[in-house]
């Protein structure tokens, strides 16, 4: 189901028993926010280091738990030409000779954005899109 029951009960020092139980709702783990060089979301950025830069996710300052993520893939898009999917979280030679080939004032994006919990199974959403413009 959606929530759980949890029970406990204890002995006091003076010998009596005390029991109580609550009902938790579960909740979904929220949607990671997608960040490139540190900036959430939308970034300006020289090409140089939007070549060597890293894409990373996390739940936001507003999330209570310390579930750390890593980017396992995500789609490259350079305008005018064809989507790149890369493995990991930096650009593959392939996304950078077609980041090479951008402008000035142009918007690259990172969608599809893929990412596993660090040594847990649960499932995670796929992480929000970063777009930068390139500032060279």
């Amino acid at each position: 189901g959606r929530e759980v029951k949890i029970s406990v009960s204890a002995t006091l020092d003076d010998g009596p028993t005390a029991s109580d139980s609550k009902v938790f709702r579960i909740k979904d783990l929220p949607k990671p926010l997608g960040y490139f060089n540190g900036q959430l979301g939308n970034a300006k950025l020289p090409r140089n280091n939007v070549e060597i830069g890293k894409l990373k996710a996390d739940f936001g300052d507003d999330f209570d738990f310390n579930l750390p993520l890593n980017i396992t893939s995500f789609t490259f898009k350079v305008p005018g030409k064809p989507s790149i999917n890369c493995s990991g979280n930096r650009l593959s030679s392939a996304a950078k000779n077609a980041l090479r080939s951008a402008r000035r004032g142009d918007i690259v994006q990172f969608i599809n954005i893929k990412a596993k919990a660090s040594n847990n199974p649960i499932r995670i959403k796929t992480v929000t899109p970063v777009v930068v413009e390139l500032a060279n």
